[in-house]
């Protein structure tokens, strides 16, 4: 059986992948794709306890669609294992997703990138 450039590429496209671009030791994260909702993302954070911690915020962009989502935290009382973020009914697109931890004076202090594909993304994306 052979398979062409151009099917292998799309086959490529059809999965879920996870890599993180930026990384931070204050804080981590990865994404999944849950089995029971394959248009659905969810993103797993981690963030050792810190009095500076205040917020985590989490962005899910791509050429044609864009969602937040904001976590609250109070400092070093603020110990996971926190709720993903969940993002769920996605458009087939090639997802940049960005995590950053906001300290007490409202800055970010710590961020770390990751990239996923939903369904099968047309070429421009």
């Amino acid at each position: 059986m052979r398979i062409g450039r151009a099917s292998l590429i799309q086959i490529a496209l059809c999965g879920l992948f996870s890599i993180s671009l930026h990384a931070d030791t204050r804080i981590s994260a990865r994404v999944v794709q849950p089995k029971a909702a394959p248009r659905s993302l969810q993103v797993f954070v981690v963030v050792p306890p810190a009095a500076e911690n205040r917020g985590v915020l989490a962005t899910l962009d791509c050429p044609h669609y864009s969602r937040s989502s904001f976590l609250q935290l109070d400092g070093e009382r603020s110990r996971g294992p926190f709720q993903p973020f969940d993002w769920p009914r996605l458009p087939d697109c090639i997802y940049t997703i960005a995590v950053t931890l906001i300290g007490a004076d409202g800055r970010p202090i710590a961020a770390t990138q990751l990239r996923a594909i939903v369904g099968a993304p047309r070429t421009e994306d």
